[in-house]
């Protein structure tokens, strides 16, 4: 045993401790990308949930706000994991993105954020392939993993 030698071994992170760090990242997301658009989302939401869910075509404002929306959060999502490899909830958790990182691996790995078809299905594939397999579908198809690093003693 060597004194004050320390190994790093690094894991997959736990479906927990990713989720947490997504909790974090959708509480950061509401505040610096959605509130500011909550005057012009009230505008449409006057009535109840069910009423304006019932409007058979959206606003052309509205629409381009819920496209900026989007983009904004992918965004925040795809330059953090591209320039520090880890988003304000990784850091806070303690995860890394590893693996082949490009802007463009990235961009294909947070995917699951826009809420428009066929993208939306990835709500429903992302976590049953994460439960089964330990890993996010679109991680695998763009070799990149969410790990986390522990120190030991050896």
């Amino acid at each position: 045993m060597l004194v004050g030698m320390k190994s790093v071994y690094q894991f997959q992170a736990s479906p927990l401790r990713r989720g947490l760090a997504f909790l974090v990242d959708l509480v950061i997301m509401n505040l610096i990308v959605f509130t500011p658009f909550e005057g012009i989302l009230a505008q449409y939401a006057k009535g109840s949930w069910a009423e304006t869910l019932k409007m058979t075509s959206i606003p052309s404002e509205l629409l381009m706000v819920m496209v900026c929306m989007v983009i904004l959060a992918w965004l925040y999502l795809v330059l953090l994991e591209f320039l520090l490899r880890q988003t304000v909830g990784m850091m806070l958790l303690g995860l890394y993105v590893d693996g082949q990182v490009s802007f463009w691996r990235v961009l294909i790995r947070n995917l699951f954020i826009v809420p428009f078809f066929p993208f939306f299905l990835l709500w429903l594939v992302e976590p049953i392939y994460l439960f089964f397999r330990g890993e996010r579908w679109l991680e695998h198809l763009t070799h990149t993993r969410t790990v986390m690093f522990a120190e030991y003693t050896p």
